[in-house]
């Protein structure tokens, strides 16, 4: 089942914050991020996931999101594009 997506209306109790109140103050128990296009997948301990699909449709940034490393900054780019920056 989808709560919530970042098309969805984002007005109060509308359907993005109605989503979202479900992994707000909740624990992450894991982040998923693989080959080939790096969608970032976060797990919740109440069993809820939030995913983050690395696709641009009717989006103009080239970027789908970032991370910090040990080693520095890691951008994530549509096509499984990667940039590292120290």
């Amino acid at each position: 089942e989808i709560l919530s997506g970042s098309h969805m209306p984002n007005d109060n109790n509308g359907p993005m914050v109605r989503g979202l109140e479900y992994i707000k103050g909740k624990i992450i128990t894991k982040i998923v991020c693989k080959q080939p296009a790096y969608d970032l997948q976060i797990e919740f301990n109440n069993n809820i996931k939030l995913v983050a699909y690395c696709c641009n449709i009717g989006i103009d940034n080239e970027e789908c999101y970032s991370y910090k490393t040990p080693n520095g900054w890691i951008t994530v780019k549509y096509n499984g594009i990667l940039v590292s920056e120290d």
